[in-house]
């Protein structure tokens, strides 16, 4: 049916059947409303058990994903963020470094996962739910050595603490539908965000603005019903007076005029009658919305410019809130690394030495910084080291460069016999036809007599 149709019809109703029309869109835009955002956080409210599992909590965040769109982005927008800057191997030789990432590679296909494919999965769970389980499948080789075969990202429901000693987990139960398994700590990796000392598993970062969304998207159904309601207009026909009092027949007549006839149209009625037109008020709820999107923000470590709500956000503001999100990034990635590094990352190394791991043998898994980070950190040093603040050892080692692996002999400045003249350009307050107000911070610098590659 085209909208031309629809409209005809509408307008072929009464005045009563509009309003009964009115009414029944009123009460289905309610009800979605209040199924679509507050339904899916309504158990919030209830003891949730972290003592065994954390099933509760993650269903409901599960949920809250699928129906809320501030918390869905706010999850997509870290995860791109934290994925986008890739990694790499850290150690004291970097020939075994390379090898230990060669193997963490060589068993992330083998276990069926592109490694940015494994690395999203981890960090998806990390961020939203605060917890990861890997199982872990051995093998044996040809020599009849067992070495790790395949790691499995596990869902994120199911999990129960079967035996505990403090906080260390001995053995889990696993319950998918009508399976139910035991697994011990040597086959389970549980990696945690957010963990409490007292705690086995980690904190959602969501699980403080979980009540919040929940108001505010009760505050904004009761606006649009509040909305709604001011639409409907009452008319009220007041037939004779004082001296003349209305007769029944004049009374019908009235109601069948008005109930019968288009809001549009004139409506003329035998004897002295008077015609007024009742709507109800409608109180803009803004302030109270603010309100409610600043704290929902705020829980979400996001902007409302970073959620696609349009603002007056100047440069230096959006500045600031990518400033703070880049923060909240690292924060995963940092936590990802401490929580990989001493379990599956050892157990590699471990498996390739046939030792425990020492100074000597110890390899970590890191993210790489943001270009931006990272820039402003070369820049900085490379200032120190122009400035002779810092030797090249020194320098090299604060941007995380091997100063061992530098061939002077390759450097620019070897390799043409003339120094670098440049500098760096002031990415911060950037000119433009009309100039440049000026920084308080001084962010050129001058490049010359630099040897690091």
């Amino acid at each position: 049916m085209s909208g031309r149709n629809i409209a005809n019809i509408i307008n072929d109703l009464s005045h009563k059947e509009k309003v009964s029309l009115t009414q029944t869109l009123m009460e289905g835009i309610k009800k979605v409303f209040k199924t679509a955002f507050s339904s899916s956080f309504s158990v919030f409210g209830n003891k949730m058990g972290f003592r065994n599992n954390i099933d509760e909590i993650v269903y409901i965040i599960s949920n809250a994903k699928k129906t809320d769109g501030y918390i869905a982005r706010a999850s997509k927008n870290f995860l791109q963020k934290a994925l986008k800057t890739g990694f790499y191997f850290d150690g004291y030789d970097d020939n075994f470094a390379l090898k230990i990432n060669e193997k963490f590679e060589s068993l992330i296909l083998r276990s069926g996962y592109s490694v940015r494919g494994f690395l999203r999965e981890c960090l998806k769970n990390y961020i939203d739910f605060s917890n990861v389980y890997i199982y872990k499948s051995y093998s044996y080789d040809k020599n009849k050595k067992e070495f790790l075969k395949q790691i499995v990202v596990m869902p994120s429901l199911g999990w129960t603490i079967k035996k505990v000693i403090g906080t260390t987990v001995l053995e889990w139960s696993y319950e998918n539908g009508s399976e139910c398994k035991t697994y011990t700590n040597e086959e389970i990796i549980h990696l945690t965000f957010n963990k409490e000392t007292h705690e086995v598993f980690g904190t959602p970062f969501m699980m403080s603005t979980l009540e919040d969304v929940q108001l505010l998207r009760e505050i904004e159904a009761r606006a649009f019903e509040d909305y709604f309601d001011s639409t409907i207009k009452k008319t009220v026909v007041r037939v004779g007076d004082k001296n003349m009092p209305a007769t029944e027949n004049q009374l019908n007549e009235a109601r069948r005029a008005v109930c019968d006839s288009d809001s549009s149209n004139d409506i003329i009625i035998s004897g002295i009658c008077t015609v007024e037109v009742l709507q109800p008020s409608y109180v803009n709820p803004s302030t109270v919305l603010s309100a409610s999107k600043e704290r929902v923000m705020s829980g979400l470590q996001s902007s409302a410019t970073q959620m696609g709500v349009s603002g007056s956000a100047g440069r230096q503001d959006a500045d600031t809130q990518n400033s703070n999100t880049a923060v909240s990034v690292e924060d995963f990635q940092e936590n990802l690394e401490d929580a990989l590094n001493p379990t599956l990352i050892r157990e590699l190394i471990i498996e390739e030495t046939k030792k425990e791991v020492d100074c000597k043998t110890k390899v970590e898994f890191k993210f790489l910084q943001t270009f931006n980070e990272q820039e402003r950190k070369e820049k900085h040093y490379t200032h120190l080291f122009v400035s002779g603040m810092l030797d090249l050892e020194e320098a090299r080692n604060s941007i995380g460069r091997n100063p061992k692996t530098i061939d002077i002999n390759k450097t620019y400045t070897k390799l043409y016999n003339s120094e670098p003249n440049g500098s760096a350009e002031n990415a911060s307050n950037p000119k433009n036809q009309y100039g440049s107000t000026g920084t308080t911070k001084k962010s050129t610098k001058n490049w010359q007599n630099i040897f690091l590659v």
